[in-house]
């Protein structure tokens, strides 16, 4: 087995991703490519880490670490040694995660790659041609505006592959416990149902899909309005054809989509939602249910 590699790069800039980013998402996921995952020196990185081990263990891709680094020494023209220096510290954090994840995947499995410049415009050009993309949260003392706000929100918005955001477990996930798709007929949703069908599918695992009603005047509309009431079943039934092996349940509960949800998240291995956002050149609007859960999920988050 040749040993997991390491190397380094002076960041370039990249132009940010365009309105039809996600649908070059959509159609990446399930395909060929590594999973990415950004490390840094925070507790909530080691556990994206793990994440995106068992991300690469249960599709069986390779795994592709990445950690960015300040690149002012190089726009100050200061020399190589001070390049190294501040290189140091995290060549020393990115080898010690390569070593872990080749410890579990196989050194051949594995690679990692320091990259000199923002983390935002770092882990946008490394999700190109990526499966799946794995970033850490902030712990809970910390507002989700702040995930939402910089990086996680432009990598949610600009990745070239869906974003999987390492909530921390609350509790273990249950065996057998069913992936959680929250959907609700808009396009994200939709997307964000074939990726829940394709991870339940890879984790030999059911999937429960839940459509949230607000108020009793969404319910009554759905109850007379057959067009409303059957998009779900009719969406169910399309990603079933495409993955026989997945038992699937529908679940309509009312109430607050984001409460309903995260109270669902507990003791699941993921839960999957839609973003509902724009380029990030043309401004980041996460939905709201989306940002909350951010926050308040109890298990890692795919956003779509």
């Amino acid at each position: 087995m040749r040993r997991s590699s390491v190397r380094s790069a002076l960041g370039r800039p990249r132009s940010l991703r365009r309105g039809g980013a996600r649908a070059h998402r959509i159609e990446r996921a399930g395909q060929g490519g590594a999973v990415v995952v950004g490390v840094d020196q925070t507790p909530m990185s080691q556990f994206a880490l793990q994440v995106a081990i068992e991300a690469s263990s249960t599709h069986d891709c390779p795994l592709r670490i990445v950690h960015a680094y300040d690149r002012i020494s190089y726009i100050a023209g200061y020399p190589p040694a001070q390049h190294a220096r501040s290189a140091a510290p995290g060549r020393q954090i990115l080898d010690r995660a390569v070593w872990l994840a080749g410890d579990q995947l196989g050194a051949d499995q594995v690679s990692g790659v320091q990259v000199a410049g923002r983390p935002l415009a770092v882990l946008l050009g490394q999700s190109e041609g990526a499966r799946l993309l794995v970033i850490g949260t902030p712990t809970h003392q910390v507002p989700a505006a702040t995930l939402v706000g910089s990086v996680g929100a432009g990598l949610i918005a600009a990745a070239s592959c869906p974003v999987v955001v390492a909530r921390p477990y609350l509790t273990p996930p249950f065996p057998g416990a069913a992936v959680v798709a929250g959907v609700d007929g808009s396009v994200p949703a939709r997307q964000a149902l074939g990726f829940a069908f394709a991870e339940a599918d890879a984790r030999h695992l059911p999937l429960v899909a839940v459509h949230c009603v607000d108020t009793d005047a969404d319910a009554a509309r759905i109850s007379r309005t057959p067009a409303d009431s059957l998009w779900l079943e009719q969406s169910l039934a399309h990603y079933t054809r495409r993955y026989p092996g997945v038992t699937v349940m529908s679940r309509r509960r009312r109430g607050d989509p984001a409460r309903v949800l995260a109270n669902l998240s507990l003791g699941a291995p993921l839960l999957v939602v839609g973003a509902r956002s724009h380029g990030y050149r043309t401004g980041v609007v996460l939905g709201s249910v989306t940002q909350q859960l951010l926050h308040e999920a109890c298990c890692p988050v795919a956003v779509i």
